[in-house]
């Protein structure tokens, strides 16, 4: 990252703090939560490394780790499938975030939005203490890289909507692992059949049918685990208008629990 492009962020309102090694903040940095340093100020600084403050400026970041996930390939899939549901229900979402990759295998995801959470665990995987997405925003920072996968640079952090920002934590709870009891299925309302070899509507319909039958032919399963099933709406331009209308999105992802 250079001084020239520190300096413009922090002419441009960015709160700019050093940082070393160790991605730990040097000096009192909480101050800059509320006094941005100016150009001249990050010129006069030398450090390994450089944050930005998040919350100021209603910025709010996503923080990626990876290092949960064991093997370079498993990681690898694991980003695809997380970014492909981000573009898949908002449309030219890589336009409107800036993404940047860390130096230890993760990803932060930036935007402005009219109220920044706070630092926050979103999920954690099966067997991890560790969360793999979490939140960055009042009284906290983000180490600024200079590997960046979107069209958007730092300079160019802008506001999503807030049906946005409701779809990027609604994706990414869907990773956070729960272990939930069982709950019993609401009852039917009884049939009596007239003879001993009738059977009831529903027990007909049900041993030729199943819920997965009912929803092939509008969903695609598109993660399988062993407590649920991730689907997503397939392409259609009746459905994809009818959820842009509804929800202001192209088609959605749904959590559906095994028996």
């Amino acid at each position: 990252m250079t001084k020239q492009y520190l300096r413009k962020l922090a002419s441009e309102g960015f709160s700019i703090i050093p940082v070393n090694e160790n991605k730990i903040p040097i000096g009192k940095w909480k101050e800059r939560q509320t006094i941005p340093y100016t150009s001249e100020q990050i010129e006069s600084i030398e450090a390994p490394l450089w944050g930005m403050v998040t919350g100021i400026n209603d910025i709010e970041c996503i923080d990626i780790d990876l290092k949960v996930i064991t093997g370079l390939s498993e990681q690898k899939a694991w980003w695809t499938e997380y970014l492909s549901f981000l573009e898949d229900n908002i449309e030219g979402f890589k336009d409107k975030v800036v993404i940047a990759r860390t130096m230890n295998a993760g990803y932060h995801i930036l935007y402005k939005c009219k109220e920044p959470s706070g630092s926050v665990k979103i999920a954690k995987l099966k067997d991890k203490t560790e969360a793999i997405i979490e939140s960055r925003g009042k009284g906290g920072y983000v180490v600024l890289y200079d590997k960046i996968l979107s069209v958007r640079n730092y300079h160019q952090i802008d506001y999503i909507t807030e049906t946005e920002r409701d779809i990027i934590w609604s994706i990414s709870r869907t990773y956070n692992y729960i272990s939930e009891p069982l709950i019993d299925e609401p009852k039917k309302s009884e049939y009596k059949p007239q003879k001993e070899t009738e059977i009831s509507p529903w027990e007909d319909y049900n041993s030729r049918n199943s819920a997965m039958d009912l929803i092939f032919d509008e969903f695609t399963i598109v993660r399988n685990t062993t407590s649920s099933y991730i689907i997503r709406r397939n392409r259609s331009e009746e459905h994809t208008s009818e959820l842009q209308s509804r929800f202001g999105i192209s088609y959605a992802v749904f959590c559906l629990k095994k028996k």
